[in-house]
């Protein structure tokens, strides 16, 4: 009958497969090189391990453009300025428009002499 698990230590297994990561990590290329010169030497348990490690191998990670939203970009411009209603840049005067100055000079004259003219009633 196995013995219960102690609590409070450490799983041996899990501290081995930590340290084979790490070892994995350091020194994953020189045991690459080292299974592949075993592989060319005729060592068909290195050839079938190379074989299945190519085979499992989590598909290179694809480089994807960064989505930015309608809103995020918008956020990201600065902000817009009405050039017209600019302290330094009040908008123009609207300019009085005028009966007179909206009519042929001629036809305002004529009026108003018929007006001044007519006779009193």
């Amino acid at each position: 009958m196995p013995e219960p698990r102690r609590r409070g230590k450490a799983d041996p297994l899990k501290k081995l497969r930590k340290a084979a990561l790490k070892t994995i990590r350091e020194k994953g290329e020189q045991i690459a090189d080292k299974l592949l010169e075993l592989t060319l030497e005729g060592d068909i348990t290195c050839a079938k391990f190379l074989v299945t490690l190519i085979e499992n191998a989590p598909p290179a990670p694809q480089r994807t453009r960064k989505f930015r939203s309608l809103a995020a970009q918008w956020a990201a411009e600065p902000e817009w300025v009405d050039p017209l209603n600019e302290p330094d840049n009040p908008p123009p005067m609207p300019e009085v428009e005028t009966y007179r100055a909206n009519t042929a000079p001629e036809l305002a004259e004529s009026i108003l002499q018929k007006v001044h003219t007519r006779p009193a009633a």
